[in-house]
């Protein structure tokens, strides 16, 4: 991320795939470090078709600190701003009906406000916890995407049940670390 929006300050208008040739990863890793930056950091990023490439649609000073600005109240700035949902749907998929996994997930009270002011899942239902934290109980029909989702809260989010994607949450966690 840092060196996308080095390459976004420096005009250069990089796209997923010099990205992932860069670093070695996919392109849609890079597609979807693009839309952290843009939804949840808040950063004016745009695709420019006939630059084949991203570019900031207005000046942008510095990157966002990763988790770590606070406002007032100690609370998290960039996850307090977490964007409304898009239209009507939800951000997760459904499972079909009397099917999936039911999932709780904790969130620590500096993204707290960010879940509860958007529909992440139609079967969604939040509930305060202590310190400020919430719970999301939801149905959910892919482990996978919840686990995924669950990954990109970092250290704000985490699963209470069940046990199967707790453990998937934490392979996954160990298989980041051990590469980086």
């Amino acid at each position: 991320m840092l060196r996308l929006h080095e390459w976004l300050m420096g005009n250069r208008y990089p796209n997923c795939r010099r990205l992932a040739e860069e670093f070695e990863v996919s392109a849609k890793t890079v597609q979807r470090d693009v839309n952290f930056m843009r939804d949840q950091m808040g950063l004016p990023i745009e695709y420019d078709k006939r630059r084949f490439g991203f570019h900031y649609t207005r000046a942008v000073t510095a990157l966002p600190a990763m988790g770590t600005a606070t406002g007032k109240g100690g609370g998290n700035l960039w996850r307090a701003s977490a964007p409304p949902a898009i239209g009507e749907k939800p951000g997760l998929a459904t499972a079909a009906r009397g099917g999936g996994v039911a999932v709780r997930i904790r969130f620590d009270a500096d993204s707290a406000r960010a879940v509860r002011g958007r529909t992440w899942h139609a079967t969604q239902v939040i509930h305060g916890a202590p310190d400020g934290e919430v719970e999301m109980t939801l149905r959910a029909r892919d482990e996978w995407e919840i686990a995924r989702w669950v990954l990109s809260w970092g250290g704000h989010a985490w699963v209470m049940e069940p046990a199967r994607l707790r453990n998937r949450v934490r392979e996954i966690a160990r298989e980041i670390l051990a590469r980086h």
